[in-house]
């Protein structure tokens, strides 16, 4: 799926600019980078194939190395310890504001 440059800058301020599965720092400039230090890509905390929708209260700025292991799983069966059986949106509450720039960039 395409992302609007303000979506993925709300995402990426959304989760501090951390991986929300293992916290590693991201980068905005890295988005789908593979391979490149702070890589990241959007995922799905609820899965589309377990029940969750392709809206943006349910994505979630990840690592690829946890997106990938992460799979279809949800995210308490992912990370047990981290993440509350049956809560369905990510535990970082959404910015009340506008998107702002990130690292010297801004949506036009």
């Amino acid at each position: 799926m395409d992302y609007s440059d303000q979506e993925l800058i709300w995402i990426f301020n959304r989760f501090q600019g951390r991986c929300l599965y293992c916290g590693s720092e991201i980068f905005f400039h890295a988005y789908q980078a593979f391979g490149s230090r702070g890589a990241w890509v959007v995922d799905r905390f609820i899965p589309i194939e377990r029940g969750g929708t392709d809206q943006i209260f349910n994505w979630v700025a990840s690592c690829p190395s946890c997106s990938y292991e992460k799979g279809v799983r949800l995210p308490w069966e992912f990370s047990p310890d981290d993440f509350p059986p049956g809560k369905t949106e990510p535990p970082i509450c959404s910015p009340k504001e506008e998107p702002t720039e990130v690292n010297g960039f801004s949506p036009g």
